[in-house]
């Protein structure tokens, strides 16, 4: 079974154990029911043992159940910690092939998710702080930094940083810091202790854990004290992220719960984790301290795009979002596809293992083996067998 198949296993089994509080609040409904029923003396007598015993059974059972299932999640994780090392290992080597090779697809989401993340980008627009937009990927979150000065423009094109900010006017796209950088660490070289807000939008995505641990531990050296780091990222705790990883080979692989615990331990506090359900995954992160500044003031007017560029670049970037939709569409009906085909080969599987089984337990003069369960059968049948070699006869025949 592919890795995204088991996480989305192990997710739906989490979901039916998180109605325990659901099935606690009913056991204390109906202990206060049964109690007040029980204290008329005429139905205590007739049914106060019988009543207590269900109970009991009820919240015996259920509990069976959710232990049961507890442990199936426990022995899905050690499966899935057993495929993750390999995945992340092709995700390592995925990133340091030829960059040119590397394809940074556009994410696919909704406009009122898209809108959430430019509202929240708005919140740390502050003309008093220098900010760092770490890949150039999108107009959208550019126009929603204008305020900040300057805005530090890292990636390793000149072209994506260029077909980016010719939306604005000349004045502007003069203000911008391009900083292109090939080598690993995209952040060298830039002021330590003094910007505000760094953000990226779709590039730590496709880079893998020892790059996004690089680029954490580099974030925290240039924040000044309550500076904050806000980026997406690709969650593989998420099957839909794992199955990005297996199909595209282009994001990376890496899970929410990795990222959260290595902030956490490195002194960050979690302000912001929010998800669509599906391909957005948002965090934010403050730097320990309070932010503060000894700018008094700015002489700048409010920086407007071009209408008709911004008009171009929303019709390309609705191209790439409806190709993307379509592409992530066909995955999906494949892997329904592949899904289904697995189901249909297990059961057939599952059907001539029955069939073995039945004819082990005729030969073996096992009278009506047909009215046992399988695993009841199997057992007996196995019994049978250990009992006849140990003896040392042969097996009867029919």
């Amino acid at each position: 079974m592919k890795l995204s198949n088991l996480v989305s296993v192990r997710n739906r089994l989490r979901e039916h154990n998180r109605d325990r509080q659901a099935y606690s609040d009913f056991m204390t409904r109906a202990n206060y029911s049964l109690q007040t029923t029980l204290a008329l003396p005429s139905i205590r007598e007739i049914h106060e043992v019988s009543q207590a015993r269900q109970l009991r059974d009820l919240d015996q059972s259920l509990q069976n159940w959710y232990d049961s299932v507890d442990r199936i999640v426990n022995d899905i994780n050690r499966e899935i910690d057993t495929h993750s090392q390999r995945y992340m290992s092709e995700s390592e080597k995925l990133w340091f092939r030829n960059p040119k090779d590397r394809e940074i697809l556009p994410l696919s989401c909704e406009a009122e998710d898209r809108r959430y993340i430019k509202e929240r980008c708005e919140l740390y627009n502050d003309w008093r702080f220098p900010g760092v937009l770490f890949g150039a990927t999108d107009q959208y979150i550019i126009q929603a930094l204008t305020g900040l000065d300057p805005l530090y423009i890292v990636d390793t094109s000149h072209d994506r940083i260029d077909n980016t900010i010719e939306q604005f006017n000349e004045r502007y796209r003069y203000r911008v810091r391009k900083y292109i950088n090939k080598r690993t660490d995209q952040l060298a070289k830039l002021p330590e202790n003094q910007i505000g807000f760094i953000i990226s939008y779709n590039w730590l995505n496709h880079q893998p854990w020892s790059q996004i641990r690089a680029a954490l531990d580099r974030a925290q050296e240039l924040l000044r004290p309550g500076g904050t780091l806000a980026f997406t990222y690709n969650d593989c705790d998420n099957h839909y992220g794992v199955l990005w990883f297996e199909s595209q080979g282009t994001v990376s692989y890496v899970t929410g719960t990795m990222i959260r615990n290595y902030a956490i331990s490195r002194g960050w506090h979690i302000v912001n984790d929010w998800t669509d359900g599906i391909n957005l995954h948002w965090l934010e992160l403050r730097k320990e301290g309070e932010l503060s500044t000894t700018r008094a003031g700015q002489t700048l007017a409010k920086i407007h795009a071009d209408p008709e560029s911004v008009k171009k670049y929303i019709e390309q970037q609705r191209v790439s979002e409806r190709e993307a939709l379509k592409r992530q569409q066909e995955l999906e009906k494949l892997f329904k596809e592949l899904d289904a085909k697995q189901q249909v080969e297990a059961a057939a599987a599952a059907r001539a293992e029955y069939e073995k089984l039945i004819i082990r337990a005729l030969e073996l003069n096992i009278s009506d083996p047909r009215a046992y369960e399988p695993g009841k059968l199997r057992r007996i049948v196995e019994r049978r067998e250990i009992i006849a070699r140990n003896n040392k006869h042969p097996l009867p025949k029919r």
